[in-house]
């Protein structure tokens, strides 16, 4: 542990010191040649000002999809919990179905049978 702390630290100090070095040639420069500076200035915005806009640009379409794409998730939460909860309906529905087929027998039997009445007409 101590030795990754050692090697973090040792790279923290390395990009410290490249920072100060950079930043002093830019004083440097602004002070001795300011066009130079300027000129230096523009090139660098002329430079990165493109690829921030397009990276931007991508992360602008990448918010949109990520927002279409949670809302179908929610959409699809809803409707499993909309099955879920549906389940205890659907039970309740097949056990009437069941006593609607059992009486449903029970009255085709009765009337198979003959009757008490035609049996004493005989």
């Amino acid at each position: 542990l101590s030795r990754m702390q050692s090697v973090r630290s040792k790279e923290l100090s390395s990009r410290c010191n490249l920072l100060a070095e950079r930043i002093t040639e830019a004083t440097l420069l602004v002070d001795h040649d300011p066009s130079l500076a300027l000129y230096r200035l523009n090139e660098h915005i002329s430079r990165s000002l493109p690829v921030i806009v397009n990276t931007k640009l991508k992360l602008n379409v990448s918010s949109i999809k990520m927002i279409h794409v949670q809302r179908d998730l929610e959409n699809a939460i809803k409707v499993a919990q909309g099955i879920d909860n549906s389940a205890s309906s659907i039970d309740r529905s097949s056990r009437l179905l069941e006593q609607c087929i059992h009486f449903k027998d029970q009255i085709s039997a009765t009337q198979l049978k003959p009757s008490r009445s035609l049996r004493l007409k005989k």
